[in-house]
């Protein structure tokens, strides 16, 4: 199956970018699943953005898809459709994406994309996935890699730093002996990242507890379980469930007297403890837009485009959470930390806000098309790329 798939993933290369939409008013759909408050929604908007800064949307259409869910515009059609955190439905919401004869599907989270692809691998001309908000693309089956993947498909993946937040954790906690672990059994993130927090921490002599869960329910019984078993911290996985429970999870531990490390810079608003991760959502929705953007214009070729990967190390701490625990964070993090929480408000760091202004910039300047087209060539998979990550694949599976 893997050589079939590198021949014709050769043959996509060579064929060059004939599947790329023609000019004519495309019809998109946005699929999202249930995930944190703010997360897609930024990555949402930045694609939007897109949209209108090349001119699919004009700015009424721009401000009406903010309080509706559906625009039948003047150069495009956009249906935002959500399966609540309902699994079952997800299936439903792409299939009710293809029973319009969308051109294209942005999914969101890796359930959404899981299911969008597996709903048209078998189609004869299937609409092109482009997916954003995944974690483990070729854990999940996505793909096989980043140039090896079905040829209708390509997306972003964000790689979450557990090895800097296990490191935050042993800096906040010195004696730290026993490290819980809480993530969600249903979700291959959950499943993969609890799996690498529990390598990384068995690596420096930590002693790693798991607790799985199947719904946000679950996640009073699981911590108490783990803090039973002497469980002295807490990391969670990052995966929807796991980010929708966040604030339970955080209400429980601390009844426990256990802080919570969180694998996203985010996690601080929602009281973990300490958070670490990657925060420019809206250069993952600007990444994605430019995606779509070029591949509605035709200048896309798909099954030659690579799934990026996103990263970040910024650091946030809650200095209220940590009041109510009787800590004081580390001196050494809090000499990096670039959001923090307090009695006083929330503070974001230089570091950050220079980062955003780029991304801001960029998008505003002379120089927004030239870096769009940087992205997406830097993205072009190359028949040489196709063969090394294939030889790759076999040397693995040897």
């Amino acid at each position: 199956m893997r050589r079939i798939l590198f021949f014709l993933l050769i043959l996509a290369w060579v064929c060059g970018p004939a599947a790329a939409q023609s000019p004519e008013k495309s019809s998109v759909a946005l699929l999202s699943f249930g995930i944190a408050p703010g997360a897609t929604s930024v990555t949402v908007q930045e694609i939007l953005h897109q949209l209108h800064l090349d001119r699919f949307l004009n700015a009424a259409e721009l401000e009406a898809l903010g309080s509706q869910k559906e625009l039948d515009g003047e150069n495009i059609q956009i249906a935002l459709l959500e399966a609540g955190w309902q699994y079952d439905r997800l299936g439903i919401m792409v299939d009710a994406a293809l029973d319009r004869g969308v051109d294209v599907m942005v999914a969101f989270t890796t359930p959404v994309a899981q299911a969008a692809i597996q709903s048209t691998l078998d189609l004869d001309d299937p609409p092109p996935v482009i997916f954003a908000s995944v974690f483990y693309p070729f854990a999940a089956g996505l793909a096989e890699a980043p140039c090896l993947k079905p040829s209708h498909v390509t997306g972003s993946q964000i790689v979450p730093p557990y090895e800097l937040l296990v490191d935050l954790a042993l800096t906040q906690q010195p004696d730290l002996a026993r490290l819980g672990i809480v993530f969600s059994a249903d979700q291959v993130s959950g499943v993969e990242g609890a799996r690498r927090v529990a390598a990384i921490a068995e690596a420096r002599g930590l002693t790693a507890l798991q607790a799985a869960v199947t719904q946000p329910v679950d996640f009073i019984a699981a911590v108490d379980g783990l803090a039973s078993r002497g469980a002295e911290a807490l990391i969670l996985s990052i995966d929807s469930i796991t980010s929708r429970g966040l604030p339970a999870v955080v209400a429980t531990a601390s009844e426990n007297l256990m802080p919570v490390y969180y694998p996203s810079l985010g996690g601080v608003l929602s009281d973990a403890m300490i958070s670490a991760g990657y925060y420019l959502q809206d250069a993952q929705g600007i990444n994605t837009g430019r995606k779509l953007v070029a591949w509605l214009r035709g200048e896309l070729d798909i099954a030659s485009t690579a799934i990026d990967a996103l990263s970040g190390d910024g650091v946030g701490v809650n200095l209220i959470v940590a009041d109510s625990l009787d800590l004081e964070i580390a001196s050494e993090i809090l000499e990096r930390v670039d959001v923090v929480v307090s009695e006083a408000g929330e503070g974001v760091s230089k570091r950050v806000k220079e980062a955003v202004a780029e991304v801001s910039a960029i998008e505003a300047g002379p120089e927004r098309e030239a870096a769009a087209r940087a992205y997406l060539d830097s993205l072009h998979c190359t028949a040489e790329m196709i063969a090394e990550q294939q030889a790759q694949l076999d040397a693995d599976g040897e």
